[in-house]
């Protein structure tokens, strides 16, 4: 079961990997670390992780993917515009496949990215059918989001301004704690 859980967590190369959180606890990252081990120990809820590139985010959300799927319990990782893609990719005449019934329902999404994808009506549309059933469901499942801008920050995009409301009942936390890619040498 685990190791078809893996192969469909959308987690390749070096993400699938990723389970060692503790280095995070370093200075400027203790928020970004405490709100992802709360939401691991609570097992239920939204999560937004905020900031500029590098800082651990995607990082985070793979160990918490991961995570779930030690735990046996189904976990997808995807970026916003892989997410989008395919759908577009998936849809038929008889609606959308897999893809669709996957994200909306599995235990764990982390969707990175959150932010950046290519916003024409069919993609908020699609975005915003998924992100309703998860927030629906936040109290048996998990939805985490890496993004670069602050949710209803003045940089967010105005057309997610319903996203960033339901993301506002939920921790919304600014990564901090410099670029890790020097850090990760040893570990990717």
């Amino acid at each position: 079961m685990s190791e078809y859980l893996r192969q469909n967590s959308g987690l390749k190369s070096w993400l699938s990997h990723v389970r060692r959180i503790d280095w995070m606890q370093a200075p400027g990252r203790e928020a970004q670390y405490s709100a992802t081990m709360e939401l691991l120990s609570k097992g239920t809820g939204w999560l937004t992780l905020w900031g500029t590139y590098g800082v651990g985010k995607t990082w985070l959300l793979a160990c918490a993917i991961n995570e779930f799927i030690q735990k046996k319990q189904q976990g997808v990782y995807i970026t916003g515009g892989a997410l989008l893609d395919n759908l577009r990719d998936s849809y038929s005449d008889a609606g959308y496949s897999y893809a669709f019934d996957q994200w909306s329902s599995c235990f764990a999404l982390a969707i990175d990215e959150t932010d950046a994808y290519h916003k024409t009506g069919w993609a908020q549309d699609k975005y915003r059918q998924l992100l309703e059933k998860r927030y629906n469901m936040a109290s048996e499942s998990v939805t985490i989001f890496a993004c670069n801008a602050n949710p209803g920050g003045r940089d967010w995009p105005a057309e997610l301004g319903w996203l960033a409301s339901r993301m506002s009942q939920f921790p919304i936390v600014e990564a901090g704690g410099g670029d890790v890619r020097p850090l990760l040498k040893g570990e990717l």
